[in-house]
C-alpha cells in the first residue's frame, strides 16, 4: 500500500513534486465521488473511469468528480506540484484527495492567497494499493459461463526477471 495522498498545509518556499500511482480498492460496484484539494496543483487521473481533474491557481483550491466503478481494483494516479512564490513568507503547500461512496465529500475552507486561513476538506485520505505480478485480486461470487474458452498458462520469470508465458496447462470450455 502507498502512503496516503496527503500533504499537510505547511510553509514551503521550495518547488516540490510528488506522485502516487496504484489501485483503488472498490468494495461495491456503483457511483463513487472524489474531491481533491491542492495548493498549488493536484491532478487526479482514473483513466478507466475517464476521471481527470486538476486544482490550481496559486492558493488552496478544490475540484470534484464522480464515476461509476466496478467492484475490484481500479488504476489511479495523483500528481502534486508546489510552485514556490514570492514573497517566500506567503509560499505554502498542501494537498488531499478523498473518495466516498455516499456523496461528494464536503468542501473545506478556501481563502484565496492565504493558506494559513484555509482548511482542506474533511474525510479519509485516499490510499492507493500496489499490486504485484501473481497477486490474487478477487474471485467472482458466482460462476459465469464464458462465451470463449480460456487457455491457462503457467507464467514464470527467466533468470533476468523477465516474465514469459509457458505451456498451456488447462483449457476450459
Amino acid at each position: 500500500m502507498t502512503d496516503e495522498a496527503l500533504i499537510p498545509i505547511n510553509h514551503n518556499a521550495k518547488e516540490r513534486k510528488e506522485s502516487w500511482k496504484g489501485y483503488i480498492k472498490v468494495e461495491n460496484s456503483g457511483k463513487h465521488y472524489f474531491r481533491i484539494d491542492g495548493d498549488d496543483e493536484l491532478i487526479l487521473k482514473i483513466p478507466h473511469a475517464k476521471v481527470n481533474i486538476t486544482t490550481g491557481g496559486g492558493s488552496l483550491t478544490t475540484e470534484k468528480a464522480e464515476a461509476m466503478l466496478e467492484r475490484g481494483f481500479c488504476y489511479c494516479e495523483l500528481e502534486y506540484t508546489n510552485k514556490a512564490c514570492k514573497p517566500e513568507a506567503r509560499s505554502y503547500e498542501g494537498c488531499k484527495s478523498i473518495m466516498s461512496t455516499e456523496a461528494i465529500p464536503p468542501e473545506g475552507k478556501y481563502v484565496k492567497n492565504d493558506a494559513t486561513k484555509s482548511a482542506r476538506a474533511e474525510g479519509t485520505p485516499l490510499k492507493l494499493m500496489k499490486l504485484g505480478l501473481g497477486c490474487r485480486i478477487d474471485w467472482p461470487k458466482e460462476a459465469t459461463v464464458l462465451a470463449v474458452p480460456i487457455d491457462w498458462y503457467e507464467v514464470a520469470n527467466d533468470n533476468n526477471g523477465i516474465p514469459h508465458k509457458g505451456t498451456s496447462v488447462l483449457s476450459q470450455a
